[in-house]
């Protein structure tokens, strides 16, 4: 292993545990209080419910591309119905994006940058 990789590693793997455990750790912590949990979350009932992406008074939903609530209802389908069940989809996202914004800082300039945009 290279000096260069093992380095990035020592930055990157606790960054993203720390991402991680922030992440996770506080999912079930807060109530669904934020609108678009809820909002979101019955666009994806009334989905499973008629194979239609509708808000609660019957109208279709398009001010979103449907992509998400597909997501959503597959983790709906994996974890069951429920606001901090959304919020997994939200937060593998996060981390998904944390690691992505790294890597690309990485390829851009070096890998000390990379590192230090895991970082912030």
């Amino acid at each position: 292993m290279s000096h260069k990789l093992r380095s990035v590693l020592f930055v990157a793997v606790p960054a993203v545990l720390l991402a991680l455990f922030f992440r996770f750790a506080f999912l079930t912590t807060r109530p669904g209080w934020e609108l678009d949990e809820v909002v979101y979350g019955k666009i994806v009932n009334n989905y499973i419910q008629s194979g239609y992406i509708w808000l609660t008074d019957g109208h279709p939903y398009y001010s979103h591309p449907p992509f998400y609530f597909w997501l959503l209802r597959l983790v709906y389908d994996a974890f069951g119905v429920g606001v901090t069940q959304g919020r997994y989809l939200a937060a593998i996202a996060q981390v998904i994006a944390i690691i992505l914004l790294a890597v690309m800082v990485s390829k851009i300039a070096n890998y000390k940058a990379g590192a230090i945009a895991l970082i912030l």
